[in-house]
């Protein structure tokens, strides 16, 4: 064994140097040959280094990248801040995602996805942005947006992006004296009309009738496609008439009406053929027959029935019973004593694997093999039977009842997940978050409690957030979900796409699931919108890192489309209903 001496010392410090170097070589040559683009600032926000695909990027040479400010490179010039950002928040060595627009050197710009990170050493502090070029998903993004609220067949407005409309149009109705009308038009005889010229003659008898709804509507009215051949016009603010009756929304809309009317009745050119049809039209005002957009809407569709009625004319006003709030609030009492009596109970939806699934698609073997999460969803026993969630859950808002139930359902839950792992069955469990019980201020803790109770880590507990709901107020929502997942839970983002957020926004939330809305897994594979649409939803998830639930599933080309397309989770009818605890494991 040599001992220690000059030699020696000297030789362990050429073996360490020559180790840094090569360290640092290795560092360079994964920095220079990423596909981001790498940019290295100093505190004045200066560039210092870059490598090749920053110079591709930007369309600068290295030499020419060196000393560039951050406003030479980002439109605008006000994103210096982003360091003090950095600066300021993330000292610890973490990094800052941030979305910028970038410029290039001939001025033109593209969006750009930004982490920047600060690294402090003997030579002072310097900041480090990984620059990524994201116009392809900004352009996803902005497809999935207007087909997610656009009818493919008539280019109209669907329903979603036209509630929301509405409830913009009461909102504005509310701050002022004005009314606003909803008109629901119901083709007569579509059906007779497809089955006997084929689905071709129907959809261009749609795209006509679309045409014509246009020109009765005046340039502020908003024309949409609610279903197969019903459409939807709003006539918003309208002046409200003197006194304390608000007729003017009512005179508006039958004005409406009749220019419907007069449109449908010429005859339309189809296959070469004259066609003719009539509609029934149901009307609506806010205030009169409404207190908000949701009731509004409910109570036009209502007229449209009432007005295919024999006997009725072809436009009908709402009209509405008093008999309603009595049921209602008899409805009401039976619930708070369902609750006193334990008279809820859950059921599960199993969530499965699929592509281990579709790896063992030669029938061997039990779904149950393939199950690794289930839905728990509440049921109301009754003398009539056995009523699902939509039966009670909004009328338990309305009347203060959802937070006990909520936490309910979460110690339930995790109480039947211990009983199944100790039976050999381990599964997560998944439970729902209204919006009313998502920002009361204590969710997280009071989730946490009952959870701890049951005996059940919290890692096993998904917890499920309508798009709808997250995004109503974004702020508010992150704050409670960075909560939750402090506590140790899992949050899923539900019915994706069935609400009206900007889907940029989705990054915005801290979530690991993304659950797809039934409303598009339900018209694949036939309809190519829906594809295209799941398919960027899909590449988006993926791009956030984030597992992905197909809802909804019931054919076998459903499964097939999801699968092809690497969709790694799914659940509905084709795999099993919800059921109650005592069958999951036999499944």
């Amino acid at each position: 064994m040599e001992a220690p001496g000059p030699t020696t010392e000297r030789r362990q410090a050429r073996d360490l140097a020559q180790a840094l170097a090569e360290s640092d070589n290795r560092f360079r040559c994964l920095i220079e040959y990423a596909l981001d683009a790498y940019l290295e600032y100093d505190e004045d926000g200066r560039v210092r280094d870059a490598n090749a695909s920053a110079c591709e990027a930007y369309g600068y040479s290295k030499e020419e990248l060196r000393g560039l400010s951050v406003q030479n490179l980002v439109d605008g010039g006000g994103h210096g801040s982003m360091f003090t950002e950095v600066d300021d928040k993330l000292c610890g060595g973490s990094a800052r995602t941030l979305e910028v627009i970038a410029r290039r050197k001939e001025g033109t710009t593209f969006p750009a996805e930004v982490r920047v990170g600060l690294v402090e050493s003997h030579a002072g502090r310097r900041f480090m942005a990984l620059v990524r070029d994201i116009t392809e998903r900004k352009r996803s993004e902005e497809q999935i947006e207007y087909l997610g609220e656009h009818d493919h067949l008539t280019g109209l407005p669907n329903s979603r992006l036209f509630t929301r409309v509405v409830e913009g149009s009461v909102e504005r109705a509310e701050r002022g004296r004005r009314e606003v009308a909803v008109l629901h038009v119901d083709l007569n005889r579509f059906k007779l009309i497809n089955q006997g010229l084929g689905s071709g003659a129907g959809d261009e008898l749609l795209r006509q009738t679309a045409s014509r709804l246009r020109e009765a509507a005046q340039p502020m009215d908003v024309v949409a496609r609610y279903s197969a051949d019903q459409f939807l016009m709003l006539v918003p603010d309208i002046e409200a008439g003197p006194g304390e009756a608000p007729a003017s929304g009512v005179a508006a809309a039958r004005g409406r009406a009749e220019e419907i009317h007069r449109a449908l009745a010429r005859p339309f050119d189809i296959a070469r053929t004259e066609v003719y049809v009539d509609a029934s039209a149901g009307i609506s005002v806010f205030p009169l027959d409404a207190d908000g957009a949701g009731v509004l809407l409910r109570h036009a569709a209502a007229a449209a029935q009432q007005a295919k009625r024999p006997g009725e004319g072809p436009t009908k006003l709402f009209a509405g019973d008093t008999s309603d709030k009595w049921a209602r609030l008899w409805l009401a009492t039976r619930l708070r004593k369902a609750v006193e009596r334990a008279e809820l109970t859950l059921h599960y939806q199993p969530i499965v694997d699929l592509q281990s699934l579709s790896a063992g698609a030669d029938g061997q073997g039990r779904l149950g093999e393939h199950i690794v999460a289930v839905e728990a969803l509440a049921r109301w026993r009754t003398d009539e039977g056995l009523v699902p969630p939509a039966g009670f859950i909004p009328l338990a808002e309305d009347i203060g009842l959802i937070e006990a139930i909520g936490e309910w359902v979460a110690g339930e839950a995790s109480r039947q997940a211990i009983a199944w792992r100790d039976a050999g069955t381990p599964l997560d469990v998944s439970v729902n978050l209204s919006l009313h019980e998502l920002w009361q201020p204590d969710a997280a803790q009071r989730l946490g409690r009952q959870v701890a109770e049951a005996g059940l880590e919290p890692s096993s507990v998904i917890i499920e957030v309508t798009e709808s709901s997250a995004m109503t107020d974004l702020t508010r929502t992150q704050r409670v979900i960075e909560e939750l997942r402090s506590n140790g839970f899992r949050l899923a983002i539900d019915d994706f796409g069935a609400g009206h957020s900007s889907l940029g926004r989705l990054a915005e939330l801290p979530c690991e699931i993304l659950k797809i809305d039934r409303s598009f897994v339900r018209r694949l594979p036939e309809d190519p919108s829906a594809a295209a649409m799941i398919t960027a939803m899909l590449e988006l998830a993926r791009g956030l890192d984030m597992q992905v639930v197909a809802e909804g599933i019931e054919t076998q080309g459903q499964l097939e489309f999801l699968t092809e397309r690497q969709c790694p989770l799914g659940q509905g009818f084709l795999f099993s209903r919800a059921v109650p605890s005592e069958e999951v494991p036999r499944l």
